[in-house]
């Protein structure tokens, strides 16, 4: 068992199982972990349909059970929990369900992840935290090293790379873009696509930032 310090950077789904999470070290090194997580959603409605899709979702990678979840208009309801086991599937097997059974009611279905694990585990995005890690590198534990109500809290000492046209691309086509980090900075002209796309790879390949900063969007 391992045991890494630093602040919450990013997490999403990973292709196979659970999510990937990613830490920016308090050493300045990135990392990142897999851990396991489910996506959970309930669905109610007539008795019969909820069998009927208990039956359909029995042949999906879902947990399912019967409990009773607390309306705040109508009380207690039962209802259908569904947990979808690898959450890179989730969109796939609710698009499904919605299809076949487009009657019932769902609740907890547009929950972006970053709040179903904020919820799960007290942490928040650039949370200050310690992660405990199994072989693998498979997170056993994660727990929050503050709290979102800090005024001033530290943190992580990230690489920033910016990139700015030279006018607002929706008033006129820019004609070069600046690309800045630490103290350097590049102008690339924009219609020289071949050139502008090989040199900002090379800096992306030499810089390795940990954010990029658009003005005006990615468009």
């Amino acid at each position: 068992m391992k045991e890494y310090t630093g602040w919450l950077f990013d997490l999403y789904p990973h292709p196979k199982n659970g999510i990937i999470v990613w830490l920016a070290g308090e050493d300045e090194k990135p990392r990142s972990f897999i851990q396991p997580f489910q996506i959970t959603f309930y669905a109610r409605g007539a008795t019969h349909r909820l069998r009927q899709l208990w039956k359909f979702l029995k042949t999906q990678a879902v947990i399912l059970s019967y409990v009773q979840r607390d309306d705040l208009y109508e009380g207690t309801k039962d209802v259908v929990k569904i947990s979808v086991i690898n959450p890179d599937t989730f969109q796939e097997i609710f698009a499904e369900v919605y299809r076949r059974f487009s009657d019932l009611l769902y609740h907890d279905v547009d929950i972006p992840l970053i709040l179903r694990y904020a919820a799960e585990f007290g942490v928040f995005p650039l949370a200050h935290c310690k992660v405990e890690v199994e072989q693998g590198w498979k997170i056993s534990k994660i727990t929050p090293l503050g709290t979102p109500w800090e005024l001033d809290p530290k943190l992580p000492d990230l690489r920033v790379l910016h990139i700015q046209p030279d006018i607002n691309p929706s008033h006129t086509s820019p004609k070069y873009l600046t690309i800045s980090f630490d103290r350097f900075k590049y102008q690339l002209a924009i219609h020289e696509p071949r050139r502008l796309i090989f040199c900002l790879n090379g800096i992306l390949r030499q810089y390795d930032p940990d954010v990029i900063l658009t003005s005006y969007g990615d468009t």
